[in-house]
């Protein structure tokens, strides 16, 4: 179970870390809508199930 909550969170940041270093506003298209409503979701996945560990 930690195996995944560390990979979701490595997925997270490195998703994070792409798009912060992409000049220009963010695409508006409703695909990175879509997949930018899926990175939240997965995020505050993540941190639930790592606040439910402590």
């Amino acid at each position: 179970m930690k195996q995944l909550i560390w990979a979701l969170l490595f997925l997270a940041f490195s998703f994070t870390l792409g798009c912060g270093s992409n000049p220009g506003p963010p695409p508006s298209s409703p695909e990175a809508q879509a997949e930018s409503d899926a990175h939240d979701a997965a995020v505050d996945e993540a941190e639930a199930a790592q606040g439910a560990e402590q």
